[in-house]
């Protein structure tokens, strides 16, 4: 249901936190012998919730 957007009332009051919070630092990708890396800080919310 999550995945989907179809979370009842009662479900979505049981969340920890609003969103997904599935965060990945960085990620490494090799296209046509080059290799890429994407970084991103984490959000302040998600940090927060983190450091609990």
């Amino acid at each position: 249901d999550l995945v989907y957007g179809r979370l009842t009332d009662d479900q979505r009051n049981q969340l920890l936190l609003p969103f997904h919070a599935l965060h990945a630092h960085s990620v490494t990708l090799t296209h046509q012998d080059q290799e890429r890396t994407f970084a991103s800080e984490a959000e302040d919310w998600f940090r927060s919730f983190h450091e609990r």
